[in-house]
């Protein structure tokens, strides 16, 4: 029997503010603390992630760059998904968009395929 499947989702930190592209904007050094404090966290829980997927923004991939620092994660685990960037506009609170759900189903997938 396979244990249980986690899905953490953890946003992008604090970015910069909006500009035009929304896109290119990065991470602000609160950002920063945050995803550290947010890892920090994780490893107390002993919540290790097996893959981190991540949107191509550039705010988002410094997330996850810090997040898989101080998890002292292998680089290779950390995968691109643009459709995690093309979901807009925000939908309601508790709500996924169809190109959010398939990119973590094709992440899911993936995770519990047997090696």
């Amino acid at each position: 029997m396979n244990a249980p499947l986690r899905l953490l989702i953890l946003r992008h930190g604090k970015a910069e503010p909006h500009r035009s592209p929304d896109f290119l904007r990065g991470l602000m050094p609160k950002g920063v603390r945050r995803t550290q404090d947010v890892a920090a966290r994780a490893a107390e829980l002993g919540l290790w992630p097996e893959r981190v997927v991540t949107s191509p923004a550039p705010r988002a991939l410094d997330t996850a760059a810090v997040a898989a620092e101080m998890l002292d994660l292998d680089p290779g685990l950390l995968r691109r998904d643009p459709d995690l960037y093309d979901c807009w506009p925000p939908l309601p609170s508790g709500t996924w968009c169809a190109a959010t759900a398939a990119a973590c189903a094709r992440c899911c997938s993936a995770a519990t395929t047997p090696a």
